[in-house]
């Protein structure tokens, strides 16, 4: 089925390559998309809101936060 129609592309592009990596940190979407951590973090609060994606921060690293899919994303 269509999960989400509107979303955005810049949303729906962030969200498959979650799903094709996760866990995925902020930082390595950033960097997967050649944007800012703070454009991303933004994109994925967006995905977060709409409960898509849930965040946890890494055990490794707590400055780290690690992104998964949902069972709705």
């Amino acid at each position: 089925g269509n999960v989400a129609p509107d979303l955005s592309w810049e949303r729906l592009s962030t969200l498959g390559v979650v799903a094709l990596r996760e866990p995925v940190s902020i930082s390595q979407l950033a960097s997967d998309g050649n944007v800012g951590a703070s454009a991303i973090s933004r994109t994925v609060a967006a995905l977060q809101q709409r409960t898509l994606v849930r965040c946890v921060r890494s055990s490794d690293d707590h400055r780290s936060v690690l992104v998964f899919t949902t069972a709705k994303g």
